[in-house]
């Protein structure tokens, strides 16, 4: 048997019809920026966030850059940011002149451990960035109501988790902004790079679109130091089609795959993240640690029985060599072992039952020795 970490084909093949006819509807329009396309796709995802506004970009990246821009972040400022995330959360920060101080995560959620991101809040802090790792959101209400009332801004990386709710509550509403990436792999992935901006603040919205918008009041009027960010309609009638016919459909499928996980994966090499922090995660990945020393051979066992694994991510932004001249003011230890042992399971709507059954048999029958 062959399991893919990954099959982006499944959606292309069960929604052909649609897609087909909404490339030709764009390519016929002739328009193909800033269209009737993007307009609906960033009204129908703020609704999904619960939020007033969406700003469509061009990627993740620039969501984050151009969100520290809008919000006043520049040369200096100190900007409080998970220690465990893709560095690029640590290269926006770094892109505005503005001073990542990494924070060290908790065991049980992988997230920013929240007691030591409170404790490193001084008067220099201009910015908070969390991260919702692996589709696991943070329960960020008190948090934001304490930064709020100290004049600091929350952002929250979302790259990977679009639609994650704490409550019932979908979490966009508990910080001043929130970002997001439509790269391909995302739970809501478009067929290139995109990426997006959700906030409620109207004054923040209209700062984001003017930046993203080469920092134009009107044409030919540049208010703003800005850049070319856009999402394009071509990628975004292939979200707004994915929104409304398969990411319910992916989301649920991806709960139900990690509910088995829970249930029966019990190998002793392994420690599966703790159900309970994990509740409300919407399974953009399912990441399992491996005791240490051990990962190359779990992940060659795998292999070795059609299971294709990835490693999220191996070397934290810290310790990468562009950051070598970084040195860390706070120790991060707990996040280094988590990249020394982490490794993502197959998760999302490609996969079959049977597959998630083949898939916790293997697991479990990893054995160290004779």
């Amino acid at each position: 048997m062959k399991i893919p970490f990954l099959d982006l084909k499944v959606f292309w093949n069960e929604n052909q019809s649609k897609l087909l006819e909404a490339i030709k509807e764009v390519g016929s329009s002739g328009s193909y920026l800033n269209g009737s396309w993007t307009e609906l796709f960033e009204s129908d995802f703020a609704s999904l966030c619960e939020s007033e506004y969406c700003i469509s970009v061009h990627s993740g990246l620039d969501a984050l850059r151009i969100s520290l821009l809008a919000l006043g972040i520049g040369k200096g400022d100190k900007v409080l940011v998970s220690s465990n995330t893709y560095i690029a959360t640590f290269l926006a920060i770094k892109d505005v002149g503005a001073i990542p101080i990494p924070i060290d995560s908790s065991l049980n959620s992988l997230n920013i451990d929240m007691v030591k991101l409170v404790e490193a809040i001084d008067d220099a802090v201009k910015a908070v960035i969390t991260v919702n790792m692996y589709g696991n959101p943070i329960d960020l209400r008190s948090l934001h109501k304490m930064l709020k009332d100290r004049g600091i801004f929350l952002i929250q990386d979302q790259a990977q988790s679009h639609g994650a709710c704490v409550d019932g509550e979908n979490v966009c509403l508990h910080s001043d902004i929130s970002t997001f990436s439509f790269y391909p792999g995302k739970n809501l992935g478009a067929l290139a790079d995109g990426g997006a901006i959700v906030t409620n603040s109207k004054s923040i919205a209209g700062h984001c679109r003017m930046i993203a918008n080469y920092g134009q009041s009107q044409k030919y009027y540049h208010d703003l130091y800005g850049c070319n960010s856009r999402l394009g309609e071509l990628q975004s009638a292939i979200l707004q089609i994915k929104l409304k016919f398969d990411f319910e459909k992916s989301m649920m499928a991806r709960k139900h795959q990690a509910r088995k996980y829970f249930t029966v994966l019990n190998n002793r090499h392994l420690d599966v993240p703790d159900k309970t922090n994990f509740s409300n995660s919407v399974f953009h990945l399912f990441p399992v640690l491996i005791e240490n020393g051990l990962r190359d051979q779990f992940i060659e066992h795998l292999a070795s029985e059609g299971i294709e694994t990835i490693v999220h991510y191996p070397i934290p932004p810290h310790k990468q060599k562009c950051f070598l001249d970084f040195v860390a003011p706070f120790p991060l230890t707990v996040t280094e072992d988590i990249c020394s042992r982490i490794v993502s399971l197959p998760v999302g709507p490609h996969l079959s039952s049977d597959h998630i059954d083949f898939i916790c048999e293997s697991v479990n029958r990893f054995k160290v020795g004779p």
